[in-house]
């Protein structure tokens, strides 16, 4: 029998201000966390629980503790539904080990969709982590004015931040690809996001880099912003002979219809492989292969590197990649993994 209260005299986190619903938020959290790293979920073949579902109970509490908080988490996706909707259990993922990283160092956290000037002139918070889905939110420009050190992802490459923590998306195609050689795979490409969009632009500029230096033609194809033409660019590199495909475009259940209107099996004939923020692809009956930084891994890495920065032990402005960890499945493989 286990006891979690926060308010016991020898209970050291610092969370007595949680509600009921926070306390059992964080011990689920935390629960499937250690059954993760355990591989408890893999092993058995079945998903993760959908822990952000029940999250609408927890954030409302956690956004009005700013009086007792040490970091503000801002999630600009909060405010977006149809950028939250699809990555419910990613976020909700996030939100829970940044929590739980927080408190593993003595601080409390408080989440937010946004930083308004009015709140970020009342907000007493140590520091700040902005994650945001928008190069032109004014999100950073709200928590800079707070004069604490700002640390967020690859969106907030601003000298006047403490620094920024994102995917190290270089070398997501070397791990990929050189796993797609090891699986028997001659031809590999690239299935690509937005022309422009400086996070795609890394994995096609090393994608281009990775073919030469390996000898092997360079099959790559480019969407648009909405996906319309997401069927056609499938066909596209399919046309060009490709056994293996990787892809930066978050709708990996379409991409399987289009390689199975082909009469092709996934797998066996076109090994596949999508990045962990692809809910659909995690959870895909398919066992669809991932390669990522994990909302978890995420959490760790940033919560970590802001509390570094408030208690000196890191100097700003600094960049930290997160090196990407390939999962492989049926997908990738050929080979069901249970």
């Amino acid at each position: 029998t286990a006891i979690v209260n926060p308010n016991r005299q020898d209970d050291v986190s610092g969370q007595g201000h949680l509600c009921a619903a926070g306390v059992v938020y964080l011990v689920l959290v935390a629960t499937m966390r250690a059954l993760r790293r355990h591989g408890f979920y893999k092993a058995q073949g079945i998903a993760e629980p959908p822990l952000l579902e029940w999250l609408d109970l927890v954030v409302p509490t956690v956004a009005i503790l700013a009086a007792f908080a040490a970091i503000g988490l801002v999630i600009t996706a909060l405010r977006h539904p149809a950028e939250f909707e699809p990555y419910r259990t990613y976020w909700g993922e996030l939100i829970g080990s940044a929590s739980l990283a927080a408190t593993d160092r003595g601080y409390a956290i408080t989440v937010l969709p946004g930083l308004g000037s009015m709140m970020a002139s009342s907000l007493p918070v140590s520091g700040m982590v902005v994650i945001t889905t928008h190069e032109d939110d004014d999100d950073l420009e709200h928590a800079l004015r707070l004069g604490v050190p700002v640390v967020g992802d690859g969106f907030v490459e601003d000298s006047r931040a403490a620094g920024w923590v994102d995917l190290n998306y270089g070398a997501v195609v070397p791990l990929v690809m050189d796993h797609f050689l090891a699986q028997g795979s001659t031809r590999p490409s690239l299935l690509w996001g937005v022309a422009g969009d400086k996070f795609l632009a890394r994995i096609n500029d090393a994608h281009q880099q990775w073919c030469e230096e390996h000898g092997v033609p360079v099959v790559s194809a480019c969407t648009d912003p909405s996906n319309d033409r997401l069927q056609e660019a499938v066909t596209e590199v399919l046309d060009q002979r490709t056994d293996a495909i990787l892809t930066v475009v978050e709708s990996v259940s379409e991409i399987v219809a289009a390689i199975e209107a082909r009469g092709l099996e996934v797998g066996r004939e076109v090994r596949l492989v999508t990045l962990d923020e692809d809910i659909a692809g995690r959870l895909a009956d398919a066992e669809i292969a991932t390669v990522g930084l994990t909302g978890w891994r995420y959490a760790d890495e940033v919560i970590g590197a802001l509390i570094d920065v408030i208690e000196g032990r890191m100097v700003a402005p600094m960049a930290i990649m997160g090196e990407p960890t390939l999962h492989p499945r049926r997908s990738s493989t050929g080979r069901a993994s249970h």
